[in-house]
């Protein structure tokens, strides 16, 4: 059964594989803070946070829980534009950099825009699944000018989300 699942995972996980890591994102995230500084604009950091994933695979299987997975990656590229990048920061954890917003609402409009569809069911075998998203934004130059002090004021307020087991 292992070998099997493996395959299906496999198979089915090319979009997942080609997400950057965490070493790409931050160096993206340094060219992006470079941009922001030379066009006097904003970056903006997201760290989106999935809650229930692991009771989905629990309940309908880990193949719902990577189909899952597949389909709100998904959601989460059609709310960014090219330039942006979509980082994998964990098994239900990303990272999002948009460079080149204008003001904190544009932030805040692709960080709505996320919850509003990540949040919609997903339906694996005609069973609807649900996923909850928590989303923490942090904006250079306002929240910091490097990468290391914009990824601090991001992940620990994520953390404080994380152990409450509530959306937000």
């Amino acid at each position: 059964m292992e070998a099997g699942r493996k395959k299906t995972v496999a198979q089915n996980d090319d979009l997942l594989e080609k997400l950057p890591g965490l070493r790409l994102a931050k160096d993206r995230l340094s060219m992006s803070i470079l941009r922001a500084r030379r066009d006097k604009n904003l970056t903006a950091l997201m760290f989106v946070g999935l809650n229930g994933l692991n009771s989905i695979s629990d309940t309908l299987g880990d193949d719902a829980g990577d189909y899952v997975l597949r389909e709100v990656v998904k959601r989460i590229l059609s709310c960014v534009r090219d330039s942006d990048t979509v980082a994998l920061g964990g098994a239900d954890e990303f990272l999002v950099i948009a460079n080149g917003i204008h003001t904190p609402e544009n932030a805040s409009q692709i960080a709505g825009n996320i919850i509003h569809l990540v949040s919609q069911p997903v339906f694996f075998d005609g069973e609807p699944a649900v996923v909850g998203t928590n989303i923490v934004i942090a904006l250079c130059p306002y929240d910091g000018e490097d990468m290391d002090h914009l990824i601090r004021q991001a992940d620990e307020p994520m953390c404080r989300i994380k152990k409450t087991g509530t959306n937000g």
